[in-house]
């Protein structure tokens, strides 16, 4: 399955699960092309990038995706070093 949202011409895949045991079939590369094939040819819908969502997996990155990272930060208080 597949599970996407659209916000302001970015489809945003954070969901895409297969069966293991097909993977040399690559169902999903399959589902992800034909997805993208079907919503480009949807005139009412203006998209103008996928975005797979975060993890390095392999198939990210033959799609064109970039290498993106998260940061955290953490403000201490001044009164709690005190």
């Amino acid at each position: 399955f597949l599970i996407g949202f659209l916000d302001k011409g970015i489809i945003t895949i954070p969901r895409l699960a297969i069966n293991s045991k097909y993977s040399n079939f690559s169902p999903g590369g399959l589902l992800i092309c034909n997805s993208i094939k079907y919503l480009l040819s949807r005139d009412e819908i203006d998209i103008n990038s996928f975005d797979l969502s975060r993890g390095s997996e392999d198939y990210k990155f033959k799609y064109g995706g970039s290498e993106f990272f998260n940061y955290h930060y953490y403000w201490v208080s001044a009164n709690i070093l005190k």
